[in-house]
């Protein structure tokens, strides 16, 4: 999927202005950003590629959220992050599931920062 880094409309086609994001995040990030939480990356997980967690690092010097939703925390570097409990792929792709339906609820229920 492509977000467009001025409007933040998703699109699975490339386009002008737009960064590459992985499918299961992109609402989530959409609706920070346009709620004022410039992200700069994230990464939702990736099952068959053996990457168990996900992470979302905000533009250095912006807003971020005050509250994080259940089993994220901060790492030093600044970044949110998830870190999945689950050991077969199968379970991990409903794992990566859920903890993204959440992600996007939390970030619907964030205050705008305009």
């Amino acid at each position: 999927m492509y977000m467009n880094e001025k409007t933040f409309e998703l699109s699975i086609n490339p386009m002008e202005h737009g960064v590459q994001i992985d499918d299961l995040i992109a609402p989530a990030i959409q609706i920070l950003n346009l709620k004022g939480y410039k992200t700069a990356w994230s990464c939702s997980g990736h099952v068959r590629e053996g990457f168990n967690s996900a992470y979302i690092l905000f533009e250095f010097g912006e807003i971020t959220p005050e509250e994080l939703p259940a089993g994220w925390f901060w790492e030093e570097d600044g970044h949110m992050y998830y870190q999945y409990a689950s050991c077969t792929p199968d379970d991990l792709d409903r794992e990566i599931s859920e903890v993204m339906a959440e992600l996007f609820k939390w970030a619907e229920s964030l205050p705008s920062t305009f």
